[in-house]
């Protein structure tokens, strides 16, 4: 895969060019979705679904319908380079967090904090929503399990994604008032879009959708392939190849 991870791709941008637009991210989290309901109908799990196993291809040689390839990558541990990726720029609310450890410290309720392996195919979907969030915002500013839960509780109340997840944690004593100061016409991303992550980080995991389920869902209807095309080129340095390949 000639373009790395994700997670490769955008870690040398800066703070604001790692945040990807949402038709960007429906087509990788789409693309990502094709390759969770092969593994889950033969029924495995994932377990650690994140933005460093969804991997980009780009052929040179291929048509323009066929340019961009886009696959999850499945127990492949060998993919494991993050000690070499340039976090040069990065900003200084990124997560605290080592985002190796993501399918750990951003582990659904059911698995968080066992002893034991109690991961299911909907603890995948959980991490599905994890990775859409960490996609929409560049970073998820946490510190620990303590505040993602207060992020994921109190946009739970809301129903809503707030332009600015920092803001919610430096007032924790007024999320209320806060949230509640967003109109729609204000709203900082499409509805479907929140609503889509919403029901992956549901409580319940049995009242999150399937990964065929969520292929259905509206959000995931947007294909705009050469758009994606121009993001990837945007921010890639071409004096750089990808370690993680």
């Amino acid at each position: 895969m000639s373009e790395g991870s994700l997670r490769y791709i955008l870690s040398a941008r800066t703070p604001n060019n790692k945040k990807m637009l949402e038709y960007c991210i429906a087509i990788v989290l789409r693309e990502a979705l094709l390759g969770l309901r092969l593994i889950h109908n033969t029924e495995r799990i994932h377990r650690t679904f994140n933005q460093g196993d969804i991997f980009v291809h780009i052929d040179d040689n291929a048509t323009d319908s066929a340019r961009i390839l886009i696959k999850l990558a499945f127990e492949a541990l060998v993919y494991d380079h993050s000690e070499n990726i340039n976090t040069e720029g990065a900003s200084s609310s990124s997560p605290f967090l080592d985002v190796k450890g993501i399918s750990k410290w951003g582990a659904a309720p059911e698995v968080f904090g066992k002893d034991n392996d109690t991961s299911t195919q909907k603890s995948d979907i959980w991490l599905l929503g994890i990775t859409a969030l960490e996609l929409a915002y560049g970073d998820l500013p946490v510190r620990n399990r303590e505040d993602l839960n207060c992020i994921i509780t109190k946009l739970r109340e809301k129903k809503r994604l707030p332009i600015s997840l920092e803001k919610l944690l430096k007032k924790k004593g007024i999320i209320k008032k806060t949230l509640d100061s967003y109109k729609r016409k204000e709203q900082a991303f499409a509805e479907e879009f929140e609503k889509m992550v919403l029901i992956c980080l549901r409580e319940d995991p049995e009242k999150r959708p399937t990964a065929d389920q969520l292929l259905n869902n509206p959000f995931f209807r947007q294909r705009d392939m050469k758009k994606f095309e121009q993001f990837l080129l945007s921010g890639k340095n071409p004096g750089k190849r990808p370690i993680d390949n």
